[in-house]
């Protein structure tokens, strides 16, 4: 939805005969949403036009600078087209006349049309006597015209590769890949697609207690999924940082990494005053939720596409079978110690076993964004001390307030902390043959990893403190 757009909003207010009042809510309606532009200006600067230049002056070794005298012939110092100035200067125009420039294309589907999505959203609030409130609201977006992208100039893979029980589609040789072998680069396609949808249920309950104590608790629960995220600010960095079982053109409808599964928000507040002159405010703040997700991947190409990391993973049976997996037998690390291949093959059964999605996905390809973070718990407190006095017919007040960031962190440093992933790579390619790819441990601190979660140490997951003093008058 564009920023400042607002969905159609329709309110029925009733009361039924016990004083209790209910308010229903909602609306419906078409949205365009963000315009992507900076794909949009790809299009003319990947064009095959604008990739190749040369900078030649007077100062330059062995150049007559009579050769290059103004000419109104746009093809004049173009070395695809004039013979003479590539074979004379190979310095400055390292290019055989009369081939295909190797360039990155950038186009529109004719039919392309700006992000669009059908947006539902349904609501109501219950009173419930005098100091309760409930809300439960649900919104539910589909997908009209969402945005992807494709390679119009890449093949079908001409072979397979086996892992466990899963074939995928494999590129024999580099050149197996490109439909026009004379460019090299990739020819991205912008384009359309409906599928995609999410849906948001929230619901909170409400309460105010006494005099100056309030308190509420909410739930979230997200489901959004797409083709792509369009995770990048150029047509071919978006298209090849999205992961699939196969071919980055196999598009996949998959969880998407912006949507955050599950998330509590509770808060209590109490404000008193005394001796006619104070006043004093704690506030306390709890949140807890799913911290994330993410996707297990391949260290390396596994098809041969060319791309580190833009094939999801498949999780073995048993890592220790070799009809499983298999792995180069005696790596060295940076620890200095070798590890044999039935070594390996132990430690990534252990990885897998301690692993609360792996040991769960076992025989089966990774998700696009299907493992999560581990939840994680934070409560965060606000002091407020009023000293206040009427000046005329105006209050006027001096407060001292002493926010407290992540509580629990400050009174025990394991409480609070948030976790991220190792790696989510454990699987580096080493070689592929005969369709059966060979392995080893992705390293971590000079060792194969071990653990799938550390504790992250910055502002966001310690504690803090914040002092401050206003006037208010």
């Amino acid at each position: 939805m564009a920023s400042g757009q607002r969905l159609p909003h329709y309110s029925l207010p009733a009361q039924d005969s016990v004083g209790i009042s209910t308010e229903i809510r909602g609306g419906t309606g078409l949205f365009t949403g963000r315009i992507p532009y900076v794909y949009l200006t790809n299009i003319p600067t990947n064009s095959g036009m604008y990739q190749y230049s040369a900078s030649v002056t007077n100062t330059s070794a062995g150049v007559t600078m009579s050769d290059f005298l103004f000419s109104p012939n746009p093809q004049a110092y173009n070395p695809f087209s004039n013979t003479s100035i590539a074979t004379k200067y190979p310095t400055y125009f390292p290019i055989k006349a009369g081939t295909i420039a190797s360039a990155d294309f950038v186009v529109t589907d004719p039919k392309y049309k700006f992000p669009q999505v059908w947006r539902t959203d349904f609501a109501f609030d219950k009173q419930l006597g005098k100091t309760w409130k409930l809300t439960v609201e649900a919104l539910y977006t589909k997908d009209i015209n969402a945005t992807y992208m494709f390679d119009a100039n890449q093949k079908k893979p001409d072979a397979t590769v086996t892992t466990g029980s899963y074939t995928r589609g494999y590129y024999s040789t580099t050149a197996a890949r490109r439909i026009n072998s004379q460019i090299s680069g990739n020819a991205i396609v912008l384009a359309n697609t409906s599928r995609g949808s999410s849906f948001v249920f929230t619901t909170q309950i409400e309460k105010s207690f006494f005099k100056g104590l309030y308190g509420s608790l909410a739930y979230t629960y997200t489901y959004a999924a797409n083709l792509t995220e369009n995770p990048g600010s150029q047509a071919s960095s978006v298209w090849t940082a999205n992961v699939t079982a196969s071919t980055l053109n196999d598009f996949e409808l998959a969880y998407t990494n912006f949507a955050v599964p599950h998330r509590i928000v509770g808060n209590v507040s109490y404000r008193f005053e005394y001796i006619k002159h104070l006043a004093t405010t704690v506030s306390m703040i709890y949140e807890g939720a799913v911290n994330g997700t993410y996707s297990y991947v391949y260290n390396g190409s596994l098809n041969n596409q060319g791309l580190a990391s833009a094939n999801l993973m498949y999780v073995p049976k048993d890592a220790t079978n070799p009809a499983e997996i298999l792995f180069k037998n005696n790596v060295t690390y940076a620890n200095g110690q070798t590890y044999t291949s039935a070594q390996q093959a132990q430690i990534f059964e252990n990885y897998i076993r301690q692993d609360p999605y792996l040991s769960k996905h076992r025989g089966q390809i990774t998700e696009r964004n299907g493992a999560k973070r581990p939840w994680y718990n934070r409560v965060d407190m606000k002091l407020m001390q009023d000293i206040f006095t009427n000046v005329g017919k105006r209050r006027h007040t001096i407060q001292l307030s002493a926010d407290i960031y992540n509580v629990a962190n400050l009174i025990n440093h394991y409480w609070g902390a948030r976790k991220i992933y190792t790696i989510n790579n454990p699987l580096k390619v080493e070689s592929v043959s005969n369709g059966v790819p060979t392995f080893s441990i992705t390293p971590y601190n000079g060792a194969p990893v071990t653990q799938s979660f550390i504790n992250t140490i910055s502002t966001s997951t310690t504690w803090a403190v914040q002092l401050g003093v206003r006037y208010i008058f």
